[in-house]
């Protein structure tokens, strides 16, 4: 479950707090926090998770295999989602097949060539990211997979898996950047599983997001954009998200992140198996300056410090020698804010978020207590 970002998830994300790294998501399950024993179970993994290799789906798919013993069983669910899709140039890095393409088959957005070496000091301003490098790269491009091996090797049941809703909220967000993200969420996601994928505008005034945005997500399967009127906060704007959504499970996303391969299923998965779990993925980077993926971030383990902001800390080795493999939940005490996914129903059942609200900050440490507090679970 691995993105970069806050440029990438198993794909890449732009951190805006620090602005200095862009940011993966992965969601890679891990150890849980020392507090949290009382509620901390070991479990192996259900039946229809299969955690043997898959070159077989892939072989059929003309995936390539990375070694070991092919099984010989038919009834393996295919974790690349092409066998039951028939969508044009569908491919495992392109699982929705040619989007964004005009009608004569090109592309619509052109990017042009890297920028020559500059100040990144001014590059980077106005974004915490290089936007005229952002321009020079490709809305399809490839990310490196940085997943544990074995997580390469679980396949999933994906007709026993609920319906995901992926929410970004942008104010002012680059353009390139942002359709990179709804390109690398509909590029990695199985159709099967993605139900739709809502933009909310809090606000913005950029002009490339009016009619530019409007006109290009018509190019686009499953995207639905809605505006508030004024700049209302991202807690209203994300409300906003929840409530436009119609699936069963909402993921959230920051608006500058590119996901890895395999970077749903695993979060869809367990939410099927635990309804009232809240789901943190782990999140890699992105050089800010050369918009280059990289491994390592966030890690699965957030506390806080008593300014009410989310604070990294290490896996407790007591909670991680219950782990069975390392594809595995972590539980962790709060999460980043910025990166999760729970039900849809589970998120109302718990009050939402408080309205009262306003920007960034602490909103997320709030929600996490109260996760905990009425029974939940955050991994």
């Amino acid at each position: 479950r691995r993105v970069h970002g806050r440029l990438t998830v198993n794909g890449a994300m732009l951190r805006r707090k620090t602005k200095r790294t862009l940011v993966a998501l992965a969601l890679v399950g891990a150890g849980i926090f020392f507090f949290l024993q009382d509620r901390a179970e070991p479990h192996e993994p259900p039946p229809h998770v299969d955690l043997t290799r898959h070159e077989t789906a892939l072989a059929n798919h003309g995936g390539e295999q990375d070694g070991g013993k092919s099984s010989s069983s038919s009834a393996r669910p295919n974790v690349d989602a092409l066998a039951r899709i028939d969508l044009p140039g569908a491919s495992p890095w392109q699982l929705h097949g040619f989007i964004g393409r005009k009608a004569d088959g090109t592309p619509a957005f052109k990017y042009g060539p890297a920028p020559p070496a500059s100040d990144y000091a001014r590059d980077l301003m106005g974004n915490g990211f290089n936007a005229r490098m952002s321009d020079s790269i490709s809305l399809d491009r490839n990310v490196s997979d940085y997943r544990d091996p074995f997580c390469k090797t679980v396949a999933f049941d994906l007709a026993r898996l609920p319906t995901a809703a992926v929410v970004f909220v942008f104010h002012n967000e680059w353009l390139s950047t942002l359709l990179r993200s709804v390109h690398s969420v509909l590029n990695r996601s199985p159709p099967q599983l993605l139900k739709e994928i809502v933009l909310v505008d809090d606000g913005s005034i950029s002009e490339w997001l009016k009619g530019p945005l409007e006109e290009y997500i018509k190019l686009l399967p499953k995207v639905k954009l809605t505006r508030l009127a004024k700049r209302s906060g991202l807690v209203k704007a994300r409300i906003r998200g929840f409530e436009t959504a119609t699936a069963d499970v909402v993921v959230v996303l920051d608006s500058h992140i590119e996901v890895q391969p395999g970077w749903l299923e695993p979060m869809l998965q367990r939410i099927y198996e635990e309804p009232h779990a809240v789901i943190m993925p782990q999140i890699d980077s992105i050089v800010p300056e050369t918009m280059e993926p990289q491994a390592g971030g966030i890690g699965c383990s957030l506390g806080f410090l008593w300014s009410l902001v989310e604070h990294g800390i290490a896996d407790q080795e007591a909670f991680t020698k219950l782990r069975k493999n390392p594809a595995d939940p972590i539980g962790t005490p709060t999460h980043a804010g910025g990166l999760f996914a729970l039900r849809r129903d589970y998120f109302f059942e718990l009050g939402g978020y408080d309205p009262a609200w306003g920007f960034w900050g602490a909103e997320n440490l709030e929600c996490s207590f109260r996760i905990w507090q009425c029974g939940g679970r955050l991994e």
